[in-house]
């Protein structure tokens, strides 16, 4: 009997330590998975980083011979596609330097990079994203709900934030569309906010007009701010 009873305990004791590491290991690659998930964009833009190393020294196309960085575009600006029509609308009128079409000129003086018209055809997301951030004297990023609902817009903050410490970018231009609520935006742009050194849409004609100066102020700015966002 009392081998028989060792036996059952054996059996017992196998049967439990597997479920217990098959419970493990599960809730193990879940969570990596779900890290994985979150970070997806990081990753891809470490792997693009790596794959296009030898490629990344093609230089870039100077706005101004007189500020000596040589930035593809003045400014670079981050916005969720359902935000396309407001951005077309309020934001590049008068701002931007170039046109939709031939008969849609922005009539302003600054060179941006607007997705829907700069990006170029058959290349990747990612490299549309970090090459034009990386060439772009500053960076606007046009705060909305459903922008911040993005992990892609999320990374594309977080981008600008580390190129702006890196001294990539001069500087970040934050424009709060919505009233999106402090406790909403990302916590590396806090400081940003809480300085009141952001833009704020209201649909009032003067407030417009306000509004469309301060971000032309903001873009003739020689410089940024002067501490770093983070």
């Amino acid at each position: 009997m009392s081998f028989d009873r060792t036996k059952i305990n054996c059996v017992w004791f196998n049967l439990t330590f597997v479920i217990i590491l098959s419970v493990a290991s599960g809730f193990v690659i879940l969570t990596i998975c779900i890290i994985i998930y979150r970070k997806r964009w990081w990753i891809f833009f470490t792997c693009c980083r790596f794959i296009c190393h030898d490629s990344s020294s093609h230089g870039y196309q100077p706005l101004n011979a007189e500020d000596g960085q040589g930035w593809a575009y003045d400014a670079y600006i981050s916005y969720s596609g359902d935000d396309y029509n407001w951005v077309l609308k309020h934001l590049l009128p008068g701002v931007d330097s170039g046109e939709l079409t031939e008969d849609q000129l922005f009539n302003g003086e600054f060179k941006l990079f607007f997705h829907d018209r700069d990006s170029v055809p058959g290349r990747s997301v990612m490299s549309n994203i970090t090459d034009n951030m990386e060439e772009s004297k500053k960076v606007i990023i046009v705060l909305t709900k459903k922008y911040l609902s993005s992990d892609l817009y999320k990374f594309e903050i977080e981008l600008a934030v580390k190129l702006k410490t890196d001294g990539t970018i001069v500087d970040i231009i934050v424009v709060n569309v919505s009233g999106v609520p402090y406790s909403k935006i990302p916590k590396c742009l806090h400081r940003k906010v809480a300085k009141n050194d952001f833009l704020e849409w209201e649909e009032d004609e003067n407030a417009m007009q306000v509004f469309k100066q301060r971000l032309i102020d903001q873009l003739r700015r020689v410089g940024g701010a002067r501490e770093v966002v983070v």
